[in-house]
This record gives C-alpha cells, structure tokens and sequence, in this order.
C-alpha cells in the first residue's frame, strides 16, 4: 500500500511538471521565433519603403553583412539600382529577381516570399518592383540552438525534479507508513490478548457441558465464541500478510498445483451437498507451480468457501484450474453485488448483503486475506458479476 501510494504521489506529481515544463519550453520557443519574426518583416518593410521613396533609415544589426535591396521594371531583368552587402552576389540577386517575376503580385501589395534560408519582401506599385532580402542563415541556427538549449533544459530538469520528488515521496508518506504500522501491531497485539479471555470462556462452556448444563444460552455463547476465534485467527492472518509482504521469507519450491487446489476445493463438496447445491471441479490434472504451497492452498479453500456461504439454496458452484500458467476461477450463483461494487468485496468486512450474515457466519475477512496472499506473490485477481446473478473470482498465478 505504501508503495502504491509513493507511486501515484511521483506519478501525479511528475504529470504535473511535465507538462508545465513542456508549456514554458513551448512558450520560450514559439515567442523568440515569433520576435525574430516580427523583426525580420518589419526590417524588410523600412528597406522597400526607404527604396520607394529614395529615402534612409535607421541601419538595423542585418544590415551589417547579410541584407539587400534592389528595384526592377515589371517584367524585365535588368536592374533599376541595387545596394547588397556581404554574402549576396549579382548572380544571387538575378536568381531572385526571376523568381520574382515568375510570380503572380499583386498591385500595391506587399509580399513576402522565402528562398531557403533568405526572406525576401516584394512591393509592386505598377511599373516596379522593390524588392529587399535578408539572409536568415544566422538566426535560423541561433534558432535551432536555442531550441535545442532549451528542451536539454527541460528535460535535465525533469529528471532533477523527478529525483527530488522520489527523495520527498519517502517524506511524504512516512506519517501513513508509521499509522499502518501502529495499525497493524495494534491489530496484532489485540488479537492476541483476546485470545486469552477466549480461551477461558471455551473452558468454562466445557466445564457447564461437563456439568450436564447445555441450553441455548450456552449453545449462543458458544457460537459466538467460536465466531470471536475465526475473527482473531483472520485477523493474526492478516496482520501477517501485511508484514510478510514486505520480507517474504518462505522458499518457493515447484509442486503440483492441481493436486493443491483439488485437494482444497473438495473439502466443501459434502458441505454444498448437504446444502443441496451443486458443486462441479474441473481442474487440469499435473499442472506444475513454483511458489508457496500453503498459500496457494489456503487462497483457494477461501474463494471456495466465500462461493459456498454465498451460493443460493440450489444453485450452482464451479472451481476450475486451467493453463500453463495456471489460472483457477471459481464461480457461484447468487451474487448480490453490482458490477460498480465488484471489488469491493476484498475490503475489510466488507457486506453486500447484511441480511444474509448471520445466516452464512464468517469474519468478512476472507476475500480480503485473498486480496493480500495475491498482493504478496503478485497474482492478478479479477472479478465479474454477471446481471443474471452468477460471480465469477479470477486468479491468475
């Protein structure tokens, strides 16, 4: 549980960061490109106007070595006047003036056109063209540098953070894990001293039997007494599983996994007959399991005996082992949990049904010491209630 529990506290928390990283990443790289942009057009835009008008500007930080401009009649190649700096030849600037002519511009429009990495704005105002160009060669790297800078970042910081959040889990979870603890010792500690009390109220049951003394009154104490020893037995069982789950010390050893649950599936059959109800075995001969016997026993003699406590007055039990990789499932009729509720009976006394608990008797621990032996060796269980009343408990070794 507390595993669990560290697990989804990382893993929620780790959703969380990353996406706020990957939208601060996002933010950073779309608004430096949309600037750069921006900056380009409106560059381009002074230079055609200033080419217009046969006026200047204020020089800008491309003008220095990668910027041209130049102006052309409509239709022809030869150059009205030209001013190129640094990286553009007329061989360039012939290569994009016939680019430009083969376009379809129109009238006093501005247009902005890309040739690999050079940005280029047209204005047509009729008769000419006035054309300027900006090598993007330079931001376009810077671009992809900073693009690159940044998700390095991002992703640098998400493995930081994912180590500071596995560091503060153990934290954040030791309150929880020091309250199960006292839970469980309680538990423990508590079972056990009412096992003394029990012992002596047993005694003296005996004592007034011995005595000739048998009523319904004792009859009741008795009963009770023996409900109150299967409790504190499921109890001890489970207080156990909680803390054999964290230090499993039994050996696994190879055995026949068939012959286990046959031989604790059919300790019920004279029960269910007595009980007029059905209760059919198939189980694969020879199938082969390493792990621990006892639970694989005392797993299957629960499932059974919760089917049969819970089977309506004639109806229909199956217990059934199949697969290489053994998978025992064991069906009853007479369900009265809805499918929404299905996994609730492995909680802790958990009822679907209190009219039917005095009747069938039980802890209401069963399902759950099943739920915690699947725990400890990592079984899958699934369960199924079908709406014609039949449930279905899956384990899948």
């Amino acid at each position: 549980m507390i595993r669990t529990t560290r697990i989804k506290i990382i893993s929620v928390t780790m959703t969380i960061i990353t996406c706020f990283l990957c939208a601060l990443a996002t933010v950073i790289i779309v608004a430096n490109y949309n600037a750069n942009e921006q900056s380009v057009a409106t560059l381009l835009v002074k230079k055609v106007n200033a080419l217009r008008d046969n006026a200047s500007y204020e020089e800008d930080e491309f003008d220095d070595y990668r910027s041209f401009t130049m102006s052309c009649d409509i239709g022809s190649t030869e150059l009205v006047s030209s001013d190129e700096k640094g990286t553009f030849t007329d061989e360039d600037i012939q290569r994009y003036l016939i680019i430009i002519n083969q376009l379809d511009l129109k009238k006093d429009s501005y247009t902005r056109v890309g040739v690999d990495e050079v940005e280029l704005m047209v204005y047509n105002d009729g008769r000419s063209y006035h054309l300027a160009g900006i090598d993007r060669t330079l931001e376009n790297n810077m671009l992809r540098d900073m693009t690159t800078t940044v998700i390095v970042v991002t992703v640098g910081s998400f493995f930081v953070l994912f180590l500071i959040i596995w560091a503060l889990s153990y934290w954040m979870v030791r309150p929880v894990k020091v309250a199960l603890e006292q839970q469980r010792k309680f538990i423990s500690d508590a079972s056990h001293e009412l096992k003394t009390p029990l012992t002596i109220i047993n005694a003296n049951i005996a004592v007034l039997k011995s005595e000739n003394i048998d009523n319904n009154w004792v009859g009741n104490i008795e009963d009770q007494a023996t409900r109150m020893n299967v409790l504190i037995g499921d109890m001890l069982k489970l207080a156990h599983l909680d803390e054999s789950s964290k230090n499993v010390t039994e050996v696994p050893k190879k055995f026949n996994i068939s012959k286990t649950i046959s031989n604790s599936a059919l300790s019920f059959e004279a029960i269910a007959f007595e009980q007029h109800k059905k209760f059919d075995v198939e189980i694969q001969p020879d199938i082969q399991y390493t792990g621990i016997e006892a639970d694989v026993s005392k797993l299957c003699y629960l499932l059974v005996d919760n089917a049969v406590k819970y089977c309506n007055d004639g109806g229909n039990i199956l217990v059934k082992l199949e697969g290489s990789h053994p998978k025992l499932t064991v069906r009853n009729t007479g369900c009265l949990i809805d499918y929404a509720d299905r996994f609730k009976i492995f909680e802790r006394f958990y009822r679907g049904d209190n009219s039917r608990n005095r009747k069938t008797g039980g802890s209401g621990l069963g399902l759950s010491i099943v739920k915690a032996l699947s725990e400890k060796h990592k079984w899958k269980i699934d369960v199924d209630c079908h709406i014609y009343g039949e449930m279905i408990i899956a384990i899948e070794f």
